[in-house]
């Protein structure tokens, strides 16, 4: 009997993991801005900062640079975070190593230490979309509810928040 519930659990677990895997094995132009949504969420909470940043839009990775080099660089804007320097510690990264990675890797690392700020975050639900042509709004629900804006980039669905025009 343990073994059967074991291995129904185990069953159970790898059905939920390999979601996204599903989705994201389809074509990614194939992929609705909720699956989109859906994605970005599971690559925060499994820590991939790769595939974060890869779900944000390119002047949605623009704008976080910008907004952190504004501080005389970019290592100067990521110490200026006490919470995401907390969190290199506590997953074993230097920042000399961070400030090397791809920026869209970085951004990835910021979304992920902040979800760590509030784990809540992953119950969620996705309540709807909208679409217009190469843009759409994900109705997101968690502590409360937001509106996710996406854009269609080369074919394929970007969260975009866009922080300058």
């Amino acid at each position: 009997m343990k073994i059967l519930n074991f291995s129904i659990l185990v069953l159970t677990l790898l059905a939920l993991s390999s979601c996204c895997v599903f989705v994201k094995d389809r074509q990614s132009s194939q992929l609705s801005p909720s699956e989109t949504m859906v994605c970005f969420m599971d690559a925060i909470q499994q820590e991939d900062y790769h595939a974060v940043g890869a779900y944000l839009s390119d002047k949605t990775l623009e704008g976080f640079i910008c907004m952190l080099s504004s501080f005389g660089n970019l290592k100067q804007g990521l110490e200026s975070d006490p919470a995401f320097i907390g969190f290199l510690n506590e997953s074993g990264l230097e920042l000399d190593e961070v400030v090397e990675m791809p920026e869209s890797d970085i951004i990835g690392l910021i979304f992920i230490s902040t979800a760590h700020e509030d784990p809540d975050i992953f119950n969620y639900e996705i309540l709807g979309e909208e679409i217009h042509g190469d843009t759409a709004i994900v109705y997101f629900k968690s502590d409360s509810e937001v509106e996710i804006p996406m854009i269609k980039q080369d074919g394929q669905w970007k969260i975009s928040f866009e922080l300058w025009d």
